[in-house]
């Protein structure tokens, strides 16, 4: 190691007995696919739980990231540097050259963290210079220490993003054609802390979310993607997550935060009278400002986002055009601030949000509020040598507009982290009227929950074996307000990997008789019946080219008549050094028994709750593709095809919710008479398809150059399932095609 004013140099040489067996395939950057790899990773504000980490496989490719938390990674983070490697007969070397610009760092404080961490895929084998056991429960908390004299703050280092983007074409909801400029400007204002700030951002290269069709009674969560926010959201994490699970219910993604609202689909409604000619898929971001890093023991970070208003081009039925508001002017403010105490191993923190609609009208004020805020503290604490963790938090939500609400949600939590046995014990509650979904996400109000996991692994190899699992990962009781039992679930699991390298898992779920207080949308609590759910996935060696995995599950729910299945095979292929290609077709067939419909009003204006029974069929096929032809050089593909077609069979009310019979529940309609309420007919058909081609160059150090072709197909005609029908009609529909051009040019000033 070598270092300068300006950077810091790592030369590493990486021995093998057997340097042809070294894996280096031509990967695109970023892409830690299986190769050999070494990285160099620095906590250098040393706080003990943060890192960042510079990789670099045999052929040169770069690839990084950061750890936050001490242990969760974030690829999604990206660095300015340069990196060269070489392969001799003794192996390989690789050497980086790493701005100190890309540190935040203290030049008062002389002492890093440092590790050196290499992949040798064909060994199935890790080497770190800082030890890192896998039941350890923290990364960065344990690097060795580097003494680093002399280094002097170089002012303010500041870097300048412009970018230029143009399209032409036509999209699912109109004529997509235009330019747009934007900037980024981030700035070290202090060794720890870096501003990042966006006017009118751009995310055309951005990934397609995967279609599916959505019928329970929760909203759907998707992982952001757009890099603006996916850069140092580690720091905006609020608590700890609760993996709990109940039938079709998870709790795992709450949070405080939920980034993707910021410049979601607009949510207004066009008059019933009037026909859509076009509406915006996302609202505009007009600009964003985000402050993250450290100072002293703590972490910081700010973000304020505004997005624009929307409207959406309608048609009356004289053939008149207008504009119709669909999305208002909205203010997003987040803080959150976290004070890490005896080098990471307790730490208290705040979180705060504002969600603010200055200019809402009173045709949108219905459908959203006009001001949301939440806010709340956190804390955890390890012990014991790091092995054992104690955690809680507690949050407080107000919401203001048509409806004025407060809530509060707070959990507490103990379990021990590290070595082969982990445990934990948890509580878990939500008060009716909480609600933080204006800038976070929650599925799911009024609960009090208590869960707990246990689970062994054993790591040396005996056997068969190379490792074993086993335990209970989701098990827990769950109540209302009232007391009244809404969850009861007992949950197995186990894996193991075999010492040819490959692996299984297999899981049980039973859900006990519970009451589903949001299945009827508002209505009375519906009590359901015993679940059982049984899943199996299964892998082979992932060392090899070729790598190949298959997941399934069933589930019956006899006291319903539902049941289900699914598969979904997938195979990666590294076909040469330079091209990858992985196909991942699924296939499932659901009978839902009491399948929420609607709830139509009879001509006394009384409310009945209509559920069926429904018979859904679904296939679809993932297929993605990269071609790297240089480490800076690549073309990426993705495209899914979806079709899935649902049937109602019967249909009847619910008239009996919590009668001791499941069969005395619902009142079936006769269908040689008519319905005693009138409602639409429930039957649908999705097909879609998504795709695009990205092609990626980076032309130097942080300036980029991407071009992008997405298509867009949908079709929704009524009709049974039948796959090889369905498929060609899709492609017989005329695509939306949408061409794209976007440059990004890298300035250090």
């Amino acid at each position: 190691m070598l270092y300068d004013d300006a950077a810091i140099y790592v030369a590493v040489r990486l021995y093998d007995s057997a340097p042809d067996s070294v894996l280096a395939p031509l990967l695109r950057r970023d892409d830690e696919g299986q190769s050999d790899w070494v990285f160099a990773e620095f906590d250098s504000r040393h706080d003990r739980r943060t890192s960042f980490a510079f990789g670099l496989n045999p052929r040169g490719v770069q690839a990084d990231g950061m750890y936050f938390d001490d242990r969760s990674y974030d690829s999604a983070w990206d660095g300015v540097w340069d990196g060269a490697v070489q392969r001799d007969s003794l192996g390989w070397t690789a050497e980086f050259r790493i701005p100190l610009s890309q540190l935040p760092y203290d030049p008062a404080e002389h002492v890093w963290g440092f590790n050196i961490y290499r992949f040798t895929p064909h060994r199935a084998e890790t080497s770190n210079w800082s030890p890192r056991a896998p039941t350890h429960p923290g990364i960065a908390s344990i690097y060795n220490e580097l003494v680093i004299d002399g280094l002097t703050s170089t002012g303010i280092p500041l870097e300048v993003v412009p970018y230029a983007a143009a399209n032409v074409g036509s999209a699912v909801n109109g004529v997509a054609h235009g330019a747009s400029v934007g900037l980024d400007v981030r700035a070290r204002v202090t060794p720890g802390l870096q501003l990042t700030t966006a006017v009118h951002p751009d995310f055309g290269q951005v990934e397609a979310d995967p279609s599916l069709v959505n019928l329970s009674e929760f909203q759907t969560f998707f992982p952001e993607q757009r890099p603006l926010f996916v850069q140092g959201a580690d720091i905006f994490a609020f608590g700890q997550p609760f993996f709990f699970v109940t039938r079709d219910l998870s709790f795992g993604n709450d949070a405080t935060f939920y980034s993707r609202r910021i410049g979601r689909a607009p949510r207004g409604t066009i008059p019933d009278s009037t026909t859509l000619i076009s509406k915006a898929g996302a609202s505009p971001i007009l600009g964003a400002a985000k402050l993250t890093g450290r100072v002293g023991d703590w972490s910081v970070g700010v973000l304020d986002a505004w997005t624009g208003s929307d409207d959406a081009r309608v048609r009356t039925p004289s053939g008149t055009q207008f504009e119709y508001p669909v999305e208002p002017l909205t203010h997003f403010a987040v803080t959150r601030l976290v004070n890490s105490l005896d080098h990471g191993e307790r730490a208290l923190g705040t979180f705060v949000s504002f969600v603010q609609r200055p200019t809402l009208s009173p045709v949108l004020g219905p459908l959203m509020p006009r001001d949301a805020a939440v806010g709340g503290f956190d804390g955890r604490s390890r012990f014991s040598n790091a092995r054992y963790e104690v955690s809680g938090s507690i949050v407080g939500s107000r919401v203001v507009g048509a409806d004025w609400k407060t809530g509060v949600m707070a959990d507490a939590r103990v379990g021990r982290v590290a070595g082969d046995l982990t445990w934990s014990a948890g509580a878990h509650v939500i008060s009716p009227k909480f609600d933080m979904n204006e800038v976070g996400f929650s599925r799911s109000a009024d609960w009090i929950l208590a869960t707990g996991t246990i689970y062994y692994q054993h790591f040396i190899p005996t056997g068969l074996f190379r490792r074993v699992a086993l335990g209970s990962t989701s098990s827990g009781l769950g109540w209302n307000s009232a007391g009244e039992r809404r969850a009861a679930v007992l949950n197995a699991t186990s894996g193991a990997d075999f010492r040819n390298f490959s692996g299984t898992g297999v899981t049980i779920t039973h859900d006990f008789p519970s009451l589903a207080t949001e299945a009827l949308r508002g209505g009375p609590a519906l009590l359901l019946p015993p679940r059982t759910t049984f899943t199996f996935d299964v892998y082979s060696d992932q060392r090899r080219a070729t790598r190949a995995r298959l997941d399934a599950s069933l589930r019956a729910e006899p006291g319903t008549g539902s049941r289900a299945w699914s598969v979904a095979p997938s195979i990666d292929a590294r076909l040469s050094s330079a091209l990858e290609l992985a196909i991942a077709p699924s296939a499932s067939y659901a009978v839902a028994g009491w399948q929420y419909v609607a709830q139509p009003t009879d001509s006394a204006g009384a409310r009945h709750y209509i559920v069926g029974h429904l018979s859904e069929p679904t296939a679809a096929l993932t297929v993605q593709g990269t071609m790297a032809v240089s480490p800076k050089l690549s073309v990426q593909l993705y495209a899914q095809p979806f079709v899935s077609t649902g049937h109602f069979n019967r249909l009847g009310e619910v008239t009996h919710p919590r009668a001791a019979d499941p069969g005395d529940r619902i009142t079936w309609f006769d269908i040689s008479r008519p319905s005693p309420v009138r409602f639409a007919n429930p039957d649908f058909s999705e097909r879609d398809f998504n795709s695009n081609v990205v092609v990626r160059w980076e032309f130097r150090p942080g300036s980029s150059l991407f071009v992008v072709w997405t298509q867009q197909r949908h079709d929704s005609v009524l009709e049974d399932f039948a796959l090889g029908r369905d498929t060609r009609r899709l492609f017989a529909v005329p695509g939306a095609n949408v061409f794209a051009i976007k440059a990004t040019y890298w300035i250090r000033a």
